[in-house]
This record gives structure tokens, sequence and C-alpha cells, in this order.
């Protein structure tokens, strides 16, 4: 079992590492149906300065000021899965960037209205991490919402714990 795992988290990780590259070019996942683009003040898969993985704090590199209310922005650390910030009325959020299906990261396209899953299952997610639509190949009966992290706003800059859960209405405010 520990050889079908690593080959699963070997196959996680390589898709998420194409799907940035790709968000890099600017690249469109038809499949998908969700454009993954550059920093245009909307949704942004980007990369953060630093990390350390599961359980640890991640200085993402965003500014909060970046964020405008109602946008998200995918950032990914050294080591580790990516996180999804955002913003709503009520201030800003961290959660994972993992879709809940089968680990596979999200993306979402500048001005969208939810999250989708990169391995192309159909599975989505509100722009809070609610499940939208489960996965319809090899659904799981309990696929869950995405999860939220700890997050702190540190001389501007967004700060996440990774791994330390929080209630999905958690918010900062600057």
């Amino acid at each position: 079992m520990s050889d079908q795992k690593n080959v699963s988290e070997a196959r996680r990780r390589f898709l998420f590492r194409a799907s940035a590259a790709a968000a890099a070019a600017g690249v469109v996942f038809p499949a998908c149906g969700m454009p993954m683009t550059g920093n245009d003040g909307g949704v942004d898969s980007g990369t953060g300065d630093t990390g350390t993985g599961s359980g640890s704090e991640f200085a993402t590199g965003v500014m909060a000021s970046s964020l405008s209310v109602g946008s998200v922005q995918v950032v990914t650390p050294t080591r580790g899965d990516p996180v999804v910030l955002g913003r709503d009325a009520g201030g800003y959020y961290a959660m994972s960037g993992a879709c809940t299906h089968e680990m596979c990261p999200v993306m979402a396209a500048a001005g969208a209205s939810m999250i989708g899953c990169t391995c192309n299952h159909g599975a989505t997610y509100s722009l809070t991490g609610a499940l939208l639509t489960p996965a319809t190949t090899r659904p799981v009966a309990n696929q869950q919402p995405l999860k939220h992290f700890r997050m702190e706003i540190r001389a501007g800059a967004i700060v996440v714990s990774v791994g330390t859960e929080v209630p999905n209405t958690t918010r900062v405010t600057a």
C-alpha cells in the first residue's frame, strides 16, 4: 500500500508542478474550462517566497492589499500543497489548495465565481471553499469542503499557518 501511496503522491506533485508551470505561461486548460492567468488583480496561481509544508508557517509573499473583495489567489509554498488566499466582505481567509477528492491542486480563472480541480474529475468549490459539485469520476461519498487555515497579516503581508485548521467562517481584517 505504501508504494501505491508514493505513486499517488508523486502523481499529485507532478500534476501540481505542471499546472503551476502552465499558469506561468498563461496556458488554458480546455478540459477544465478555466484559464489560469497571471497577476491581473483577479485570481492568480503564483509562487510564494517560502514554505515548509504542512504544520508550519508559510510567508506567502502576497500583500493583503493586492487581494480585492471577491477574489482568490492560489499560491505555492516551496514544499507542500498549494494554498488559496481569499478576501470577501468579512475579511481575508486562507484554505487548502488541494481538492478533497484525490488531493489534486485547485485553480481558478481571473474573475471566476468558483475554484476547480486540475485533475478533471469535475469537482468545483465556491470561492470560500464550499463544495459546489463533487467529483463525477469515482465519486467519494464524503467529499468535503476545502479546509481553512489560520492566517495573519504581518507588515501588510499574508502569513498562513498551514495545517492549523480554523472554522470556515474565520476572517482576518487588515
